[in-house]
């Protein structure tokens, strides 16, 4: 192992010398006084990791403000969008940029008559159906090649990928803004599109990931998009 290798080590786990403070001082813990000085030490290294993380804590929470605002002001010019054919690709053209993905697609069934013949209301077999009705949340992960990354314009390129379903939400006293939305109660209307999204980083999407602001896009563009039913 190289000492560049050993540096960033160290970097990515600050809690090493926690677990071995022997390793600040070598060869010293017999020495008079040394144990008074590495205890020391050890809590000025405790202090130190615990102003690291509260920073990380709250430069998480700083961009996760950022993010909702951001989709606040989305879930405005959506509803205030008034061309009811052209709504599903602006959505697709906003998703690729506010979402900082390089791929979207939309697709929607069971809607009214005069939809029936445009684009993004053609191509949907029932296997996309199911796997939305299945979905009590966004869908995160590797491109395993499900079909209906097959809408994308060029799938192969898609290494992750983040599957939203797409329902109404016919809850007539909305979500609990007192508390965390809890977008999983949309699950019970009965799905009718997906908004698909694709990324070349293999790391973009994945199983691990916080989905609660993919739920919350979810949940608007459904309840936007229900206006075509």
């Amino acid at each position: 192992m190289t000492e560049a290798e050993i540096a960033a080590y160290l970097q990515s786990s600050p809690e090493f010398f926690l677990r071995h403070p022997q390793a600040l001082m070598p060869g010293e813990a017999d020495a008079p006084g040394v144990a008074t000085a590495g205890a020391l030490r050890r809590q000025g290294l405790r202090i130190r990791l615990l102003e690291r993380r509260v920073f990380d804590l709250q430069h998480a929470s700083d961009d996760r403000v950022v993010a909702w605002q951001d989709l606040l002001h989305w879930a405005c010019a959506m509803f205030g969008h008034r061309d009811e054919h052209s709504l599903p690709q602006w959505i697709v053209e906003e998703s690729k940029k506010r979402l900082d993905v390089a791929q979207a697609c939309v697709k929607l069934w069971d809607l009214r008559p005069e939809f029936a013949v445009c684009a993004f209301a053609q191509d949907v077999g029932d296997n996309a159906r199911l796997l939305a009705a299945s979905l009590t949340e966004p869908y995160c992960g590797p491109n395993t090649g499900l079909e209906v990354t097959q809408w994308l314009h060029d799938p192969h390129a898609a290494a992750s990928i983040a599957v939203l379903p797409l329902r109404a939400g016919d809850n007539e006293e909305g979500p609990d803004w007192k508390n965390a939305p809890d977008w999983k109660k949309a699950a019970s209307s009965p799905s009718f599109g997906l908004l698909v999204l694709g990324s070349a980083d293999t790391h973009r999407f994945h199983g691990a990931m916080d989905t609660s602001l993919l739920a919350g896009v979810a949940a608007l563009v459904g309840a936007a998009l229900s206006r075509l039913r």
